[in-house]
């Protein structure tokens, strides 16, 4: 079942780092069941993904940041 809801997101185009972030989620609310005797332990996360993809920073660079600030601009504009 989390196999196909794995393949179900992936075909809508979600990104593996929120697929692997929904399916942990998943996976602490299951636990916490079976902490509880809500159910039995039967491992539907083990072939799932769960880790994290290393992803390109997009932020703005520090150093294009301070060259913003040192910019001589007039108080007033014209």
């Amino acid at each position: 079942l989390m196999k196909e809801y794995e393949a179900y997101l992936k075909s809508h185009g979600v990104a593996m780092n929120t697929v692997s972030f929904y399916n942990r989620i998943l996976r602490a609310v299951y636990n916490r069941a079976v902490e509880k005797e809500m159910t039995v332990q039967r491992y539907p996360f083990k072939h799932v993904y769960t880790g994290i993809d290393k992803t390109v920073k997009r932020a703005v660079p520090l150093k294009i940041i301070k060259r913003i600030k040192e910019l001589d601009l007039p108080l007033k504009s014209s």
